[in-house]
């Protein structure tokens, strides 16, 4: 649940499907360049995940998913997803850090600051 909101989260605040900043497709590239001025291809690998589950979780339930983002440092943006039950109560929440990763670089050391692009949003 949580990586499918990030997705969904990320499109609604960008306007470009996630998978489109890494994939090689035309459709991609011309997405990438027509994002703010033109962006390079790139990913968000997660360098760090921890999961806390505070109830069982059966198949075929219906979750909400909220989604909050924290600027850890120029390199490293923390994301958490908190999934409530159908009756508000807290489910789990996921907590994981990305960093940025420019691909077809030819430095051993591809790694950039969080873009300002980012989508985030802050906690309450």
């Amino acid at each position: 649940y949580a990586h499918q909101v990030f997705e969904e989260f990320f499109f609604n605040e960008t306007d470009i499907h996630y998978v489109d900043l890494s994939r090689q497709s035309d459709a991609s590239k011309r997405k990438r360049r027509s994002f703010e001025g033109g962006i390079e291809r790139m990913t968000f690998p997660v360098g760090w995940l921890h999961q806390g589950m505070y109830r069982r979780m059966d198949a075929g339930e219906m979750f909400h998913v909220w989604i909050d983002t924290v600027d850890l440092s120029k390199k490293k943006i923390g994301i958490r997803a908190w999934v409530f039950g159908k009756n508000h109560e807290l489910s789990a929440v996921v907590v994981w850090v990305r960093w940025a990763k420019i691909l077809d670089c030819h430095s051993k050391i591809a790694t950039v600051d969080i873009p300002s692009w980012f989508p985030r949003r802050k906690g309450s």
